[in-house]
């Protein structure tokens, strides 16, 4: 029988200011835009429901997954996140 390894998750709460995004997420048309005000009406409502998902990078964190929802919170005036750090490669 095999064993099933699961690995360590490491989550934390950052400050939005903490995260390096290398393409900030920029909203291209007019149902992209509605789609991000939904988004951002839906954390103001119920708050960020999936955690982004983050690497260390030197000293500070890049963002690996959650554009859109780091732009949303963003827009909602969300000062803090929830992030799972990834393993580094």
């Amino acid at each position: 029988m095999a064993t099933a390894v699961c690995p360590v998750v490491k989550s934390r709460i950052l400050s939005i200011a903490e995260i390096h995004v290398d393409v900030p997420y920029e909203p291209t048309d007019h149902t992209a835009r509605a789609k991000l005000a939904g988004l951002t009406t839906a954390i103001v409502a119920h708050g960020l429901l999936e955690p982004l998902r983050v690497r260390h990078d030197g000293a500070r964190y890049r963002l690996t997954d959650g554009a859109k929802r780091l732009r949303a919170c963003a827009d909602a005036g969300v000062v803090s996140v929830p992030v799972v750090i990834d393993a580094a490669a």
